[in-house]
């Protein structure tokens, strides 16, 4: 039977919830053998697993599995294993520049869901030092500063985002939200109805949705900009609401 190095490697990242025997079994192998086994047999095989996940990690430069697997973690909610994950694909993968700043910016992103904003401006600040231009950290980096209560450098941010892609949705969006915070209700308004035009009907009913779960009123979430839903952002801007908070 070929055993999969990533079923050991995500045993390592549950510590507490994995050991050996529970491997096995996942598995599918009868682990009563191995309890008959001596201690300096089982620490061999413990050897020869480990040198199977090396030979199983990425090898060549610019290889991103680490970030997919820390990405599809991401998906799961599994914060501080996507954390783990994408540590290995920026120390393992030989990345060039874009892909590191990609690789940093997702790092970053990981830990601003377990609400380490410092960590993750520090994550954003190393995407940028290897990609300047990688505009999503500029906006991540600009979210991060409202959430810590600092619009002003969050617009100077966000704004450098917008040079680098003027029509790029999550920058709109992010700079209605600062307009916002800086008590600019009719600049807010103007931007949330921009990020509006600029989504499809999926968009426009997170929109709606994150609207309703923030306690205002857009009617149902149809994927329709109406006046109703322009109404919900207009109250939405004046009270300096975030749509999109930190789980």
């Amino acid at each position: 039977m070929k055993f999969s190095a990533w079923q050991c490697l995500d045993c390592t990242l549950k510590p507490g919830r994995c050991n050996l025997f529970d491997f096995m079994a996942r598995s599918g192998m009868d682990h009563a053998p191995i309890r008959r086994l001596t201690r300096s047999t089982l620490l061999a095989m413990v050897g020869i697993l480990s040198v199977g996940v090396w030979i199983d990690m990425p090898a060549r430069a610019g290889d991103l599995t680490w970030c997919d697997r820390g990405h599809a973690k991401m998906e799961e909610s599994a914060w501080r294993q996507a954390e783990k994950l994408y540590d290995l694909c920026i120390e393992n993968g030989g990345l060039e520049a874009g892909e590191l700043a990609m690789a940093h910016h997702r790092l970053g992103r990981a830990l601003m869901k377990q609400r380490r904003l410092d960590e993750a401006t520090r994550a954003m600040d190393a995407a940028l030092a290897a990609d300047a231009d990688f505009h999503p950290a500029w906006n991540t980096r600009a979210w991060i500063a409202l959430l810590n209560g600092d619009p002003q450098h969050a617009l100077e941010d966000v704004r450098e985002a917008l040079r680098l892609a003027p029509d790029e949705v999550r920058a709109v969006d992010t700079l209605a939200h600062i307009q916002a915070a800086l008590g600019r209700r009719e600049e807010a308004s103007a931007e949330f109805r921009r990020a509006l035009s600029l989504h499809g009907m999926e968009g426009v009913a997170k929109y709606q949705q994150a609207l309703i779960d923030a306690g205002y009123d857009p009617g149902p979430p149809d994927g329709i900009a109406g006046p109703q839903t322009n109404s919900a952002l207009d109250a939405c801007a004046a009270d300096a609401c975030i749509l999109w908070p930190l789980p």
